[in-house]
Order: structure tokens, then sequence, then C-alpha cells
């Protein structure tokens, strides 16, 4: 047993690896997304179209029209989703609840927490792929955007590995300029749900200082988002 372990050590030390019963780094990568020492690998993914990748285009454009649009549709002169929490309020779809319609409210929410629960247990991967906002808007919107801008990941990562020319520069700053500009616009959609779009419109234009809860907030969710 002696043998065995200074044996280990020995061979830990020729590798250069820190003798003792643990090691700072393994021998090989065991995750796709991070080397053996602790720097992060990136990641240029090829996109594969086929049928389902037609479907997930359909269901995610779908999803981001209707997240995009419903602050602007109005049903019998209402918003199509306002969740007005100051004054207590929740209008979908034409229809405003208040806090007195506490059956309605619980059992809203109470329809929504199951599905969410079932939906994920049943057919979990189909959120990942078809529904969940992160790879809709990464996949959908940022990368095409990047392919767009920067080529095909192979040129890319070949360009990323030379010096910073003017061209890089240009591909570089014009890619996250859209990805900014991208990102407060859906930032502010998300603030509209909240405010309504007039008011969050015409309050930022007029006096910003004065709407300092609804600035906050999209630039917050547009740093996130970005």
């Amino acid at each position: 047993m002696q043998h065995a372990e200074h044996g280990k050590r020995e061979g830990d030390s020729a590798r250069g690896l820190t003798p003792g019963p643990y090691v700072v780094a393994p021998e090989e990568e065991l995750l796709y997304s991070q080397t053996a020492d602790g720097r992060r690998k990136w990641i240029d993914p090829v996109p594969v179209k086929g049928r389902f990748f037609r479907i997930r285009v359909v269901v995610g454009w779908a999803l981001i029209g209707a997240y995009v649009s419903l602050p602007h549709l109005t049903f019998g002169g209402k918003p199509g989703m306002f969740l007005d929490l100051a004054h207590r309020q929740f209008t979908f779809f034409g229809i405003t609840y208040h806090p007195t319609d506490n059956l309605v409210l619980l059992t809203f929410g109470a329809v929504i927490a199951v599905t969410v629960f079932v939906v994920t247990a049943l057919f979990g991967r189909l959120w990942c792929g078809y529904a969940c906002p992160q790879p809709i808007y990464l996949e959908l919107v940022y990368r095409p955007i990047e392919r767009l801008l920067e080529g095909k990941p192979a040129k890319m990562r070949r360009r990323d590995r030379g010096p910073w020319t003017k061209d890089r520069v240009a591909r570089k700053g014009a890619k996250w300029i859209i990805y900014a500009l991208i990102s407060l616009f859906l930032s502010a959609t998300f603030v509209a749900y909240f405010v309504g779009w007039d008011a969050l419109w015409t309050g930022l234009l007029s006096d910003p200082l004065n709407n300092k809860g609804a600035l906050f907030t999209g630039i917050a969710v547009a740093a996130r988002v970005f």
C-alpha cells in the first residue's frame, strides 16, 4: 500500500501536479466549457437545420412576438396585459381584475403554478428547447446576428486568434452595439408590462429623473439580458 501511494506521488510530480490527497487540476478536461487549469473554453456551435429546428423557429418567434406585442395590443380599450402593482389592478386581454377578485386570482395563480410544474416535470426538454427564453433569444436573435457580422464559427475563431485589426474591431463593435440596443428594447418591453408603454415612453423622454424606478429597472434588466 505504501509503495502504491509512493508511486502515485512520484507520478503526480512527474506530471507537474501538486502531490498530496488533492490535486489542483485533473489530468484530462472534464468539462466541455472549461479547461483542466480552470480557463474558459469558448464554444461556437454550428447551426443544424432540419424539421425540428424549423418547428423551434416558428414556436420561438411566436413567443417573441407575443412578448413584444402584448403591451401594445388593446382589447376593449385596455392593454393586452398590464400588471398595475401601484393600483393593484391586473389586466389580461381586456379584463381587469382587482384584489377583491381573490377567488379568480387564486385560481389563475394555481393553474399557472400547476401548469409550470407539470410541463417541466413531463416535458422538461421540450421547455428548454422550444419555450425557455434564454435559448430562444440566444439561438434566434443573438447568435444569428453574430454569424451575420462575424461569419461562420470556424472563420470567427481564426479571426479571434489573430491581431485586433480595424475589421475585427468594427465587427465586434457593431455586434455589441446591436446587442445593447436589443437588450434595451427587451427590458423596456418588460417594464411596460407594469407601467404601460405610453406612460413609460412619455415619462422617460420628458423627465427620466422622476421615473427613477422604471429607469433603474430597465437598465438592470437590460444589463441582465445583455
